[in-house]
């Protein structure tokens, strides 16, 4: 049995009645003891002793609501975050020269109330800077998309489009869309992306799991969708899976999980069942949050449900 203990270090517990300690050892890949009960182990004959210098240790992160499919396959995609409207459009404009026409172009994480104008963008702003590339950029709450007039028509929304159940089409007066879709209505224009394969999936994530660790994530709780399972349970298989997954599934995949008979906790140390994502109504970011009092500028806006 391999056996590794660490001395010299400030290591927190998490445990009041005990929250700090020096010495830690480790065997069969489980913390087995602290302090003097954890010199012990250096006798052990696999024994490998690491004087840590006074460095600290902590217990793994976790963290509990992640979409780790969306942030591994987001690497590819034009990074958003923080920038101004006039910066976020010359980021487009800049991949349209790059990609060929008919390319589909996408980002995330604009944010609109960072914005001196925080208005928000228009499908004819996108228009001006890729007329020839079909563009769909997501909004930090993913709770909203901004599309241009390509990617409109590439997912066939019109004026006469209804909003569907549980989300809205932005409109200018004519009722014509002006680009932006709230909600379940941005499945109106995502659906015409043409999806990842599983191998990109598997590929992504399996890129991305070192970023995790760099920052001392070491589980997630991750809430995308069907295609993530399928990929983790491919990592896992691979033995390839090193970030700890308690997966969540969406509300369209209930049936499917009632009749396998999944239930919360299923699964090994490395990947198991977490339960099952609804959403009761939107993202305050994306002005979708369900409010008693009408959002201020908005007089018929009170949200989502």
């Amino acid at each position: 049995m391999k056996v590794h203990v660490l001395q010299n270090a400030q290591i927190y517990t998490g445990d009041p009645a005990r929250p700090w300690a020096h010495t830690l050892a480790i065997a069969a890949d489980r913390i087995v003891a602290l302090d003097q009960e954890a010199t012990r182990w250096e006798a052990a004959p696999s024994a490998t002793i690491t004087d840590m210098e006074g460095a600290t240790i902590i217990p793994g992160l976790i963290d509990s609501h992640l979409h780790l499919m969306w942030y591994a396959l987001a690497q590819d995609e034009l990074a958003l975050r923080d920038l101004t409207r006039e910066e976020l459009l010359q980021r487009v404009a800049e991949k349209a020269v790059e990609v060929p026409p008919g390319t589909w172009i996408q980002g995330r994480n604009w944010d609109q109330n960072l914005w001196a104008d925080d208005r928000f963008p228009t499908a004819a702003e996108l228009d001006s800077v890729a007329p020839h590339n079909p563009v769909v950029l997501t909004a930090k709450s993913a709770h909203a998309v901004v599309a241009n007039s390509m990617a409109l028509h590439e997912a066939g929304i019109t004026a006469k489009t209804p909003d569907p159940a549980g989300g809205e089409l932005g409109r200018h007066a004519d009722g014509s869309p002006n680009g932006m879709l709230f909600e379940h209505a941005m499945q109106l224009v995502l659906a015409a992306v043409p999806e990842p394969t599983l191998d990109e999936v598997i590929a992504a994530l399996r890129g991305v799991q070192e970023q995790l660790l760099a920052v001392g994530l070491t589980g997630i709780h991750d809430m995308d969708g069907a295609p993530a399972f399928a990929a983790f349970q491919a990592l896992h298989r691979e033995h390839a899976l090193h970030v700890r997954v308690v997966k969540y599934v969406w509300q369209d995949a209930l049936a499917g999980v009632l009749a396998a008979g999944l239930r919360s906790g299923g699964g090994d140390d490395w990947l198991r069942f977490g339960g099952l994502k609804l959403f009761a109504d939107g993202a305050l970011g994306a002005r979708t949050a369900a409010l008693f009092a009408p959002y201020e500028g908005e007089p018929e806006n009170v949200g989502l449900l």
